[in-house]
């Protein structure tokens, strides 16, 4: 029952037009905003512990309680309503899957007939198996699309811990639903809803959040926070409405130059220059690695010779200190600031004051 683009094509049109018609902009994947927009019957979600307490409450006399491993999805045809009932006692991750995977059979509509529930009494095997794998598609296309795990990645190689922790999906089922999926996508056009779906999504895909820091910062393909230089097991992804927390650094300009000289204050810079013209100071923020092969790093080899943004002290990509921070442009994130009286003081005796 893996999932399988060329086997369930209809399954993974259908998760990337659900996407596109309720105007998801944000993953991991916000399942009472996708319920809440999707047109057509009612959906109602529960636990299982509270389904069964809201049972138990009839005072029914042949009531037993409802086991469930993961999900099941119920429909009243006298309502045209859909109950999904989880059990809660699952691991989060799983329990999305489950959801979508429910999601899926409505969607799909495996259930639209005489019957009110999915399950092995009800149909053959054969077709069993073609709704559960249908519904596995829709589930893993759902809460990862391909589109938006190729725009992530921006070019690096399928990383399952990266992917998992972003889409916040199972490391199993990143493995098991994901990458044979975006592995055969990569062979197909982009549908219209796909393209809309990244282009809403864009932005808010790369946006993070540095738990050491608390740093906010929106650069592709990053595995390291600019600030602290903390791995991607400390950072996180944040929500549309989260606060930004932006350390300050040098202003830039087009060129990735500074605007103005640390030391000398010189606003002038010849084209391409990584240097001060008058006094020989870094005006260029790049990873130290990248610049440098000799330079130490543990991690592997980094390639992002480009300008890096003016508070950065660590690479994104690599880890490796930057050349602000290396040169004494930058200092470290957690030095301690000077009171703004004292800091006024030493600037009228040193003329290269360190911005923080």
């Amino acid at each position: 029952m893996s999932a399988n683009i060329i086997k369930y094509r209809k399954a993974f049109d259908t998760s990337q037009t659900l996407l596109d018609i309720t105007g998801t902009d944000e993953f991991p994947l916000d399942f009472d905003v996708l319920f809440s927009k999707k047109k057509g019957a009612q959906i109602l979600v529960s636990s299982l512990k509270d389904y069964n307490t809201w049972i138990s409450s009839k005072n029914l006399q042949k009531w037993v309680p409802l086991f469930i491993a993961d999900a099941k999805c119920f429909y009243y045809s006298d309502r045209d309503t859909y109950m999904i009932i989880y059990n809660e006692c699952r691991p989060e991750a799983r329990i999305r899957f489950s959801l979508a995977h429910e999601l899926g059979h409505i969607v799909l509509e495996h259930l639209n007939d005489e019957r009110t529930e999915l399950s092995r009494g009800g149909v053959d095997d054969p077709t069993y198996y073609a709704m559960e794998g249908a519904a596995n598609t829709f589930a893993g296309n759902l809460l990862a699309p391909p589109i938006l795990i190729d725009d992530f990645l921006s070019g690096s190689k399928f990383d399952v811990e990266r992917i998992s922790t972003r889409f916040n999906i199972s490391p199993s089922a990143t493995k098991a639903y994901r990458a044979e999926d975006y592995k055969y996508w990569k062979s197909l056009t982009p549908s219209k809803h796909e393209k809309a779906i990244l282009k809403r999504c864009h932005s808010a895909l790369h946006k993070h959040i540095c738990i050491d820091c608390g740093a906010t910062f929106e650069i592709e393909g990053s595995l390291f926070c600019p600030i602290c230089g903390a791995s991607s097991s400390s950072l996180y992804y944040r929500g549309k409405d989260s606060v930004d927390v932006i350390y300050p650094g040098v202003e830039l300009n087009k060129s990735g130059q500074a605007k103005q000289c640390v030391q000398c204050k010189n606003e002038e810079h010849l084209e391409k220059s990584t240097y001060c013209m008058i006094c020989g100071k870094t005006i260029v923020n790049q990873c130290t690695y990248a610049i440098a092969n000799n330079v130490p790093c543990e991690y592997n080899p980094c390639s992002h010779d480009e300008p890096l943004p003016g508070n950065a002290r660590f690479c994104p990509y690599c880890g490796s200190e930057t050349t602000f921070l290396k040169d004494g442009v930058l200092r470290p994130w957690d030095a301690p600031q000077k009171p703004r009286l004292f800091a006024a003081l030493d600037s009228e005796e040193d003329d290269s004051p360190l911005p923080f």
